[in-house]
């Protein structure tokens, strides 16, 4: 029995320690994405969009506009009705190499394919269904200057952040604490029974 309470112990010592790791992992995080940059919605232009009816394909067009090689991005392209009204979206990330004022093509997964719908800039049949687009920038990352994000994590927010991510990993603590102490309490209910029985 003496030597089930000390195993209960170290096994108590062991979950502290996988708890403060995790609290410092979150931080550690936080403190790398103070780092980060605000986007500027003017650093790339979608230059064209091209779907006709019949493409499984869109092609974008996108061209950098800063001063930097753009290794990486993603963009949310809201797709709207001639009204304005809203048919769907799509968030797609792409590793990318566009150089300073250079244009590159893309390609991603043309909106409504299956129901023939067709970009109202390109060719198709008269009765097909037409869309628009609009597009904002949700990160990118530059040659030299980094990750930029849409909305990067200030000092305060810094906190708030670990706050708030702290509280998983302390209720994993718990459940694995209540979890340990169950099990150690079986094992020394049985322990006793077959003692028991011997007497």
């Amino acid at each position: 029995m003496k030597r089930l309470f000390i195993f209960f112990l170290l096994s108590v010592g062991c979950l502290t320690g996988a708890n403060h790791s995790i609290a410092a992992e979150i931080q550690d995080s936080v403190v790398t994405k103070e780092r980060y940059a605000k986007v500027d919605q003017n650093a790339l232009t979608v230059v064209s969009y091209e779907q006709s009816s019949k493409d499984n394909q869109a092609t974008l067009l996108i061209k950098n506009n800063t001063e930097e090689k753009i290794t990486s991005l993603s963009i949310k392209i809201k797709y709207l009705d001639m009204s304005g009204n809203a048919l769907g979206c799509l968030i797609f990330d792409n590793t990318i190499s566009i150089e300073p004022g250079r244009t590159q093509k893309m390609y991603i997964d043309a909106f409504g394919h299956k129901k023939g719908y067709h970009y109202y800039k390109s060719e198709g049949d008269a009765e097909s269904p037409v869309f628009k687009i609009e597009y904002e920038l949700t990160d990118y990352y530059l040659e030299l200057s980094g990750w930029h994000f849409a909305n990067p994590v200030s000092p305060e927010d810094a906190e708030k952040y670990v706050g708030h991510c702290g509280l998983p990993a302390s209720i994993l603590f718990f459940f694995l604490f209540a979890f340990l102490a169950f099990i150690s309490l079986a094992i020394g209910l049985i322990f006793l029974v077959k003692r028991g029985q011997k007497n």
